[in-house]
This record gives C-alpha cells, sequence and structure tokens, in this order.
C-alpha cells in the first residue's frame, strides 16, 4: 500500500497536466500491439514499472499512470479522490485506446484501476482485454481503517505499520515521516475515497495476486474479484510481502505474456 521511495530527486517541470505528464511512456513503442496500463501502490510512482518493458519486448508497450505528487510530478498538488483523478484522466485517454489494452494495479491501484476500467467501459465502450489486481481487498468491501481526517499520528502509524513498504527507521525518523506524511496522507485518502460501481462484468480474465507474506490483505478479502469477470478468474499466491511486485514482479509479467499472445 505504501512505499518509502517515493521522493526522488530529480528535475521536474512544473507545468499542468498533460498528456505525456499522466502516461510518460505512452508511444514509446509505436510498433506495439497492445498496450498495459499500469497504477502503482500508494507512494509509489510510474518508474515501478520500468523493468517491465525489456521485459514484454515490443509487442506490449508499458504505459503506467503517473498520479501528481509523485517522481518529476512531485512538486504538483496530490488528489485525495479517485474520482478527481480520473475527471482528469479521462479527456486525455482518446488518443490512448487504439490498441487492445490490459490493465494492472497493485494495492491502491487495484482500486484506481478498478474505477478507471468503470469509467472507460462508461465513457468509450471498450474494455480491456484482462484485468490483474494485486494486494488489494475487493472494491466492495468498505475502507477498513480509521479516516486519514480525523485519524491521530498514532493511528496513522498502526496503519502504515501494516504494510511492508514502511520500514522501521523510516517510521521512528521525525524528518522522513514530516517530510513524507502530506503524500501519506493524500494516498490514504484516495484510498478511503473509493466508491463501489457495481461489478464490471468484464468478457476477459480477471486475475488477482497476493504476496504468502502479505500481513495487511488475506486471501478471503481478494475472493470477491471473481464478480468482475463473466467467466474467467484466477488467484494466485506470489512468494513474498505486500509488495511482492519488488521482488518478484516477473511471475505477474510472466502471466500477462501469456495472456496477450501475439503471433
Amino acid at each position: 500500500m505504501l512505499d518509502n521511495t517515493l521522493y526522488q530527486k530529480q528535475t521536474i517541470d512544473s507545468d499542468g497536466p498533460q498528456l505525456n505528464q499522466w502516461l510518460p511512456k505512452l508511444n514509446a513503442m509505436p510498433s506495439s500491439k497492445a498496450r498495459l496500463f499500469c497504477f502503482a501502490f500508494a507512494g509509489g510512482g510510474a518508474s515501478v514499472y520500468s523493468p517491465w518493458q525489456s521485459l514484454l519486448g515490443d509487442h506490449i508497450e508499458v504505459c503506467p499512470i503517473q498520479l501528481p505528487g509523485r517522481e518529476e510530478r512531485i512538486r504538483e498538488t496530490c488528489l485525495t479522490s479517485i474520482d478527481d483523478v480520473l475527471d482528469q484522466l479521462m479527456p486525455l485517454m482518446t488518443s490512448s485506446l487504439d490498441k487492445p489494452f490490459l490493465v494492472y494495479g497493485h494495492s491502491l491501484g487495484a482500486h484506481i484501476a478498478y474505477a478507471f476500467i468503470d469509467r472507460i467501459k462508461r465513457e468509450f465502450g471498450k474494455s480491456p482485454q484482462a484485468f490483474l489486481v494485486g494486494a488489494q481487498r475487493s472494491p466492495d468491501i468498505p475502507y477498513p481503517y480509521p479516516s486519514v481526517l480525523g485519524a491521530t499520528q498514532q493511528q496513522l502509524h498502526q496503519v502504515l505499520s501494516k504494510f511492508d513498504g514502511m520500514t522501521a527507521r523510516v517510521m521512528q525518523s521525525e524528518e522522513l515521516m514530516e517530510l513524507m506524511m502530506p503524500v501519506i496522507k493524500a494516498d490514504l485518502q484516495l484510498c478511503e475515497s473509493l466508491q463501489y460501481c457495481g461489478e464490471l462484468a468484464l468478457d476477459g480474465p480477471v486475475i488477482a495476486f497476493r504476496g504468502t507474506r502479505d500481513r495487511a490483505i488475506s486471501a478471503a478479502c481478494m475472493a470477491g474479484w471473481s464478480q468482475h469477470s463473466k467467466n474467467q478468474y484466477q488467484y494466485e499466491e506470489v512468494d513474498g510481502d505486500h509488495f511482492f511486485l519488488k521482488t518478484h514482479g516477473n511471475h505477474v509479467v510472466e502471466k500477462i505474456r501469456h495472456l496477450a499472445q501475439f503471433e
């Protein structure tokens, strides 16, 4: 859910949101036959998916979505509502849906991806070939933690301690926590802003991944993802914790490669 590598020292441009800010890798592979839209965990940015392009080759263009407030967009104000994220992103998607596409979301990113697909279906009449989710409860399950708006510092620390991305060293450092807390709070608000919009009823498969040592997300709370495909659902466990994406992301990549079979 949360990652302590949020802040990367980069030279950035703080202009308003444009297509190349939200989708920095779009059209990097013009000969690709499909696109993979990816949404990162809270505190993470588009760069978490950088290794995937070389693993997938030139048939699938990896298109991570970059939210404001991280990496090259770090000077921009973070958004605190998934609806606000999609209100800004949807007008930019018109030129990005000219190829078949797949969607992957990890932790917070899985819920953004769920709402993203719902909006794509309603506004463009298109659906992904496959929807893959990692380390997140199904969207029908309410947010299980205290609201960040009324939470004490101690309650926030208790929530963060459930996720393996926030190390004890970071949480014990007042300086680092002061630096990261505004974005952490914004991303927690994103987490709790999800509005369940019903079953996606996808023709393609939905595949859910969980780390075997994930202390925050149980297998039971992921079972509801099965309701979002008409007839194809898979649940897989991956060696690792909540952030298995960092150490065993190749498992997800191999599944994507298998799903998008092109001659």
